[in-house]
């Protein structure tokens, strides 16, 4: 069969003679579409508001593999009132952009592949052409992140005349950012994904981490490499970073001993410090702290009982007719002590918990005050931490439980600045 040499692009395609009219339909298609102009917006009183698409790129690839060049289109679809706006803000102003591709034997209106990416989070995704052993070939790939989760994903294919996937290559990662074998997971994936991008040209790259999206246009194109690349090292430093955070570090001496000398202990006399309370506890969140056991020796601050009628109030409470015949102590415990003292080594309030133990305790509304008739103590001396871990933000002390006669581990949360809240307090057997 006789074939005629044609030449597009600065390239040479040898076709038989019943392929020229496909070939001839398709340079017209190509020269329309450079040359059609701008719909204009219509000369009337309310701005017209109507989409217009637009072409951005349109090139030419065999991606079906049938020895004529197919046509890959590049649109975006914007308001009227828009169309003169710089392509990157329109794409940043989550205008998506279109991507169809077209088998000119079949149909230069009735595309075989369309996708469309956005740069919001949940658009993005990345289309490029990549030459494989002189072969062209689509790279359709998405780098997905969020709420601590990575999913990795891409696949390089070509097309048949139906528009069915005929896949040379894919691959796929997904875990938390923060596991340990994230680093090694996403280090793997993109060094697998590197020869495919050696030679791949951006169609169009969206992500939301791009200051500028790498979408090509007739006057500038993008290597996909540089985006993989760089998109690799970002995720592999994210990952070992988080790596780092939650490898549980050794607490120095100097914090251990604030811990030990601080924090916790240092009582004289009266003056008991509040902190040593929350150890009589055995808790998994603030909420669930025993507010009875935390409040028997009062909140940790000086309250002087009204002369006017709080006494005799108190006594009649707890089933006596005045205050003398009381045959003990009586420790008040206004609300706003225990909501500060809450507040000031945990975060939360009164209110927040889940009021274990509270009923134990007599409350008089009149004076906004719980009361607790006792002539003992239950004040949790002095406590040895014997070693302290921080991974992350979390802390965790290491200790001997004398009430509770078990080795304990009392873990807080470390907001900077010297500001740490207790967080739980559990037998080391359940906390580990």
């Amino acid at each position: 069969m006789e074939q005629v040499a044609l030449q597009v692009d600065e390239q040479y395609f040898l076709l038989d003679t019943d392929q020229t009219v496909a070939w001839m339909d398709l340079v017209k298609y190509v020269t329309s579409k450079s040359a059609v102009a701008q719909p204009e917006t219509p000369p009337t009183e309310t701005p017209d508001i109507t989409e217009i698409k637009q072409v951005i790129h349109t090139q030419m690839a065999d991606v079906t593999h049938d020895g004529i060049p197919d046509i890959i289109e590049t649109t975006i679809s914007v308001h009227s009132e828009y169309v003169d706006k710089d392509l990157q803000a329109l794409l940043n102003q989550t205008y998506p952009c279109d991507i169809a591709v077209y088998d000119p034997i079949l149909s230069t209106n009735t595309p075989i592949y369309e996708q469309s990416y956005g740069a919001p989070h949940t658009g993005n995704g990345q289309l490029s052409l990549a030459e494989i052993d002189g072969l062209s070939y689509l790279l359709e790939g998405s780098l997905y992140t969020g709420q601590g989760y990575y999913t990795f994903a891409h696949s390089i294919f070509s097309l048949d005349s139906q528009g069915n996937r005929q896949v040379k290559a894919e691959d796929s990662t997904e875990g938390q950012i923060s596991d340990g074998d994230a680093a090694s997971k996403i280090n793997t994936y993109f060094s697998n994904l590197t020869p495919w991008v050696e030679r791949a040209t951006a169609i169009a790259i969206l992500d939301i981490n791009l200051e500028n999206q790498m979408v090509s246009t007739e006057d500038e194109s993008y290597l996909a490499k540089d985006y993989y690349e760089a998109m690799g090292e970002y995720y592999n430093e994210m990952a070992c970073e988080y790596a780092l955070l939650s490898t549980p570090q050794p607490l120095t001496a100097d914090e251990l001993s604030y811990f030990n000398e601080t924090y916790f202990n240092g009582a004289t006399g009266q003056n008991l410090n509040p902190a040593n309370q929350f150890l009589h506890n055995s808790f998994d969140l603030p909420i669930n702290i025993d507010l009875f056991m935390l409040f028997y020796h009062g909140a940790g601050a000086d309250y002087a009982m009204s002369e006017d009628g709080e006494y005799d109030a108190v006594a009649q409470a707890y089933g006596f007719d005045s205050w003398a015949e009381i045959p003990t102590d009586v420790t008040p415990i206004p609300k706003t002590s225990m909501d500060d003292m809450l507040e000031q080594y945990t975060g939360i309030d009164l209110f927040a918990s889940n009021k274990i133990g509270l009923e134990n305790f007599k409350y008089l509304e009149e004076y906004d005050c719980y009361y607790n008739l006792h002539g003992d103590t239950n004040y949790y001396g002095t406590v040895e931490f014997v070693s302290g871990t921080q991974t992350g933000d979390q802390i965790a002390l290491s200790y001997y439980n004398s009430w509770q006669q078990a080795d304990y581990i009392l873990t807080l949360v470390d907001y900077g600045g010297g500001d740490y809240k207790i967080y739980s307090n559990l037998p080391a057997i359940i906390a580990e």
